[in-house]
C-alpha cells in the first residue's frame, strides 16, 4: 500500500475483470480509485512512472453509463467532472460496457476497455486519522494535539 498525498492506494498483483476488481477492493474496505482533478491525476501518473509498482494497465473506478451516455464513478454514481482521457468525445455507443483504465503504454493517461477484460487494478481509501488524547501539555500553554496518519506500512506524525 502506498500513500500519494492524502490518498492511500493499493496496486493489485493480480488481474481481474472490472466487476471482480470492484468487489476485490470492497473486500479490502476500499474502492476502485477515483481521480477527481488534474492535480490528483498528475500525482498518480508521476508515481506510476517511478516504477515502484509493476507497469500494467490498471482499472480505475469509472464506468460508462450507456443510458445516460456519460462516464460515472461507480462508488458514488456521480458523473466525472474531470477526465484524463487523451482525446475528447469519449462518449457514444462504442463505449457501452467499458471501464476506465490508466494505461502505461500512453504515458499513464486514461483509456477505456471492455469491463470483461482482465486488468490489474488500483484500490483507494483515505488514510485513517487518529487523535491521541494523551498528547496535550498539562500546563495549559502550547497545547498540541498529535495526529497520526496511519496507512498500512506508512506512519506519518503531523503536529498542529
Amino acid at each position: 500500500m502506498f500513500v500519494v498525498k492524502n490518498k492511500c492506494y493499493y496496486f493489485s498483483q493480480d488481474a481481474l475483470n472490472w466487476n471482480d476488481a470492484h468487489w476485490a477492493c470492497q473486500d479490502k474496505k476500499m474502492y476502485l480509485a477515483v481521480v477527481l482533478n488534474r492535480v490528483q491525476d498528475k500525482l498518480l501518473r508521476e508515481f506510476l512512472a517511478k516504477e515502484l509498482v509493476e507497469k500494467h494497465e490498471r482499472w480505475l473506478g469509472g464506468l460508462y453509463n450507456w443510458k445516460q451516455k456519460r462516464w460515472l464513478w461507480a462508488n458514488s454514481g456521480y458523473p466525472l467532472k474531470y477526465d484524463g482521457f487523451p482525446f475528447k468525445n469519449y462518449t457514444g455507443k462504442q463505449f457501452e460496457w467499458r471501464g476506465i483504465t490508466i494505461d502505461p503504454n500512453i504515458g499513464n493517461m486514461w483509456n477505456s476497455r471492455l469491463r470483461i477484460e482482465r486488468k490489474h487494478y488500483i484500490c483507494q481509501r483515505k488514510p485513517k486519522t487518529i487523535a491521541k488524547l494523551g498528547d496535550f501539555n498539562t500546563d495549559g500553554e502550547n497545547r498540541q494535539k498529535r495526529v497520526v496518519q496511519i496507512s498500512a506500512n506508512t506512519t506519518k506524525d503531523v503536529n498542529r
